[in-house]
C-alpha cells in the first residue's frame, strides 16, 4: 500500500470535471454528492485505509471515487430492506471506520437523517441523544458495542441494529457486511424538494446541560462544499496531495474536512484514531501536505 499511496496519480479529464463541477454546481446537494464526484473522478483513490476492508464484494486498503459511490449504494438499499424511509433519523456511532463514511452517505442518498455520535459516549448517554432525536435505528461497531452498551435494553430507543463490520454478529442483529453482500450497487438518489431540508443532525458537547441537537439543512452543509467544487473544478488537480484523516468524521470539524478533501480530491489516509507518535510517523512515511486538527 505503501508504494501506491505514495505513486502519482491520474488526472481527471478537464473538460468532465469543469462540466460537472462548475456548469452544474448549483445542483450538486447531499443527495447525489458522493454521485457527482464519482462522474468526475472516476478510478481516483478518496481513501487509503489502515484497517483493510474484506468484504465478500470488496476488499483492500484503497477506495476510488467510483469504489466508494458502489460502497454507498449497497449501504442505501440495505438501509431501505430493514425499513428505513426518508425522513427517518439513523444514529451513528463508530470509530474513525470507512464503514461510518459510507453509512451516512448512504442514509443522506435514500432521504434519511443521519446522527453521527460521540464514540466515547455511554449508553445512557447514546439513548438520550437516540430519544431526543428521534431515531429508531442505530449503526454501532463490536467495540462500541462491548464497551459502552453492552446489551441492547441499555438503549431501549432504537428497534433496529446493525453492526458496522464485516463478520461480526450479535444476537438479534445482522452486520452491515451482511446486508450489503445482496444488496445492489444501482441506487437513484432521493428527491430533495428544499434545500433548507432537515439532512443531518449533530449532537453539542453539552458544556451548559443536555446536549442539543443541531439540525443541518442541505444547504448549511453544501455551501462550503458547492464553493470547493467550483474552485477547483476551474483549477489543474494536484497529483502529489495526501491529507492525514484522523480527526473524528462523527464531529462536525472532521466532518467538515471529509467534504471538502472530497470535493477538491485529495486522497485521504483515513486513520482510525489519533496516536501522536503514529501521526507523525505516517506523516514522515507517506510525506503527508494536509493535516488538521484541533
Amino acid at each position: 500500500m505503501e508504494t501506491r499511496i505514495l505513486k502519482e496519480r491520474r488526472t481527471p479529464n478537464y473538460f468532465r470535471k469543469f462540466y460537472h463541477l462548475v456548469i452544474r454546481n448549483r445542483s450538486i446537494s447531499s443527495r447525489n454528492f458522493v454521485d457527482r464526484l464519482a462522474q468526475v473522478y472516476g478510478d481516483r483513490p478518496t481513501f487509503f485505509l489502515d484497517t483493510p476492508l474484506s468484504y465478500p464484494f470488496f476488499s483492500g486498503s484503497e477506495i476510488s471515487y467510483r469504489d466508494l459511490q458502489k460502497l454507498v449504494n449497497r449501504a442505501g438499499n440495505a438501509l431501505l430492506q430493514v425499513g428505513v424511509e426518508p425522513g427517518d433519523r439513523v444514529g451513528l456511532i463508530t470509530y474513525n471506520r470507512i464503514e461510518l463514511v459510507f453509512a451516512e452517505f448512504a442514509c443522506l442518498k435514500i432521504g434519511a437523517i443521519p446522527v453521527p455520535l460521540n464514540a466515547m459516549l455511554k449508553a445512557e448517554e447514546i439513548n438520550y441523544e437516540m430519544e431526543n432525536s428521534g431515531a429508531r435505528v442505530l449503526l454501532t461497531d463490536p467495540e462500541v458495542f462491548r464497551r459502552s452498551i453492552r446489551d441492547k435494553s441499555a438503549v431501549p430507543a432504537i428497534r433496529t441494529w446493525i453492526i458496522l463490520g464485516e463478520g461480526d454478529t450479535y444476537s438479534g442483529f445482522p452486520s452491515i457486511g451482511q446486508l450489503m453482500q445482496g444488496a445492489s450497487e444501482q441506487l437513484d438518489p432521493a428527491l430533495l424538494a428544499d434545500e433548507n431540508a432537515v439532512v443531518l443532525i449533530f449532537y453539542t458537547s453539552g458544556t451548559t446541560g443536555r446536549p442539543r441537537g443541531a439540525m443541518l439543512t442541505d444547504r448549511n452543509i453544501m455551501f462550503t462544499v458547492r464553493r470547493y467544487c467550483l474552485l477547483f473544478g476551474m483549477l489543474p488537480t494536484n497529483r502529489k496531495q495526501l491529507a492525514l484523516l484522523v480527526m473524528p468524521v462523527a464531529h462536525t470539524s472532521g466532518h467538515q474536512n471529509l467534504l471538502i478533501l472530497l470535493s477538491m480530491a485529495i486522497p485521504m489516509y483515513l486513520a482510525t484514531r489519533f496516536n501522536a507518535a503514529q501521526v507523525l510517523e505516517n506523516i514522515e512515511r507517506y510525506r503527508v501536505t494536509f493535516f488538521a486538527g484541533i
